[in-house]
């Protein structure tokens, strides 16, 4: 999903125990132009630092709601190293703050993300991957200092930034909102920042090689409008340039996970507990506990980890998805799967509306919602405490 930085900011930030502030701005490199940490307005909490959040850390953002799922506890930010609030983000910091986290390094490749063009959320793959020797030196901006920056055309200047266009999937930046309103009043165009020759920050001048008039008779651009993959196209068109979905075939399908995945410090019996626990308080019902484990050995193959596959499932949303395509039985009931990994138990699940998708059922996708709404909390509720 394509959204403003503006739209975000403000977005409640809400973590596996509770709210922990809002979006205040974003820090982007200004070499992939990706978000790289977003800045929370923790209020009282946390004072006298900047609270940092990573991409790694966002399950998801919901417009409805204008909340930021983060998958941290309020133990683990505070726990973070700290970053005094008048200092710049030094590679220092960022190399203890990922080695906190045990996140790869996004500079630690020649991709967006690293040995990706897109978010990795499988900590197997970090493994595979191990370290690129193409690592680079990033430089991070704030979105709300190079809001203001001018715009200079081949032939002039053309207007200054308002605002960003960032994808919520990639955290990519893919445009610059300008405001021509001094040549063109009311009028605002989309650059890519693939279209940027290069940035003075000392002169606060972003350049691009494009002629004024091109940009004035670009599609326009309203924060009404949709922004479309037909009206992405109909810009790049224009501008006689290549879809930024066209060079990252992989990117933005891998980037969303099919799993929702949580962790936490109690045991598999434990977490298994709570959640059961918690799928009761949420008018769920669990239908069927299966220990891996037990199951594998009982066929006489040793499986030494320890895993639970817990069947939940809430009856009149079945019987309303089934109602209308018997064949989405083949994808209940919803099955959360608790497991040791990396030193962790870890509360997985399939997200219900990518199982929907497949079953080509629009009509159901307010329902698919509202289940995959409620398993979130359910998993929240378990891992915490």
């Amino acid at each position: 999903m394509l959204c403003t930085a503006k739209t975000l900011k403000g977005y409640t930030l809400d973590s596996l125990d509770g709210a922990i502030g809002k979006v205040k701005e974003f820090y982007f490199d200004d070499q992939h132009w990706t978000i790289r940490y977003l800045v929370a307005d923790t209020g009282n909490w946390l004072t006298g630092r900047q609270v940092l959040i990573s991409p790694y850390a966002m399950v998801a953002v919901n417009k409805d709601k204008q909340t930021i799922e983060i998958n941290l506890t309020k133990k683990q930010i505070e726990d973070s190293p700290p970053l005094d609030s008048d200092k710049p983000v030094s590679r220092q910091f960022e190399d203890a703050y990922y080695g906190f986290y045990g996140w790869p390094m996004y500079w630690g490749g020649p991709n967006m993300w690293g040995a990706y063009p897109f978010i990795v959320h499988d900590p197997e793959k970090w493994r595979e991957t191990g370290r690129s020797e193409k690592t680079w030196d990033p430089y991070l901006r704030s979105s709300q200092d190079v809001t203001g920056h001018h715009i200079q055309a081949a032939d002039g200047d053309i207007g200054h930034v308002e605002d960003f266009i960032i994808d919520d999937e990639t955290w990519a930046i893919r445009y610059l909102i300008i405001d021509t309103r001094n040549w063109w009043p009311g009028k605002k165009a989309l650059i890519s920042p693939r279209w940027i020759e290069r940035v003075s920050w000392i002169e606060s001048k972003v350049f691009v090689n494009l002629p004024r008039e091109a940009i004035k008779q670009s599609p326009e651009y309203t924060e009404e409008a949709l922004l479309t993959r037909d009206y992405e196209t109909s810009l790049h068109i224009h501008y006689n340039r290549q879809g930024y979905w066209v060079d990252e075939p992989s990117g933005k399908e891998q980037a969303t996970p099919m799993l929702i995945k949580l962790s936490t410090g109690k045991t598999v019996s434990e977490a298994a507990a709570a959640l059961q626990a918690a799928v009761l308080a949420n008018n769920f019902g669990v239908m069927q506990v299966h220990n891996l484990k037990e199951t594998m050995a009982k066929k006489g193959v040793e499986f030494a980890r320890e895993c639970l596959i817990i069947e939940v499932c809430q009856p009149h949303q079945a019987k309303t998805v089934l109602d209308q395509n018997m064949g989405i039985s083949t994808a209940l009931p919803c099955r959360i799967s608790i497991y040791e990994e990396g030193g962790k138990t870890i509360l997985a699940t399939l997200k219900p509306t990518t199982l929907l998708a497949m079953f080509n059922a629009p009509q159901l996708a307010e329902v698919a919602q509202e289940v995959e709404d409620t398993i979130v909390k359910i998993m929240k509720e378990a891992v915490s405490g």
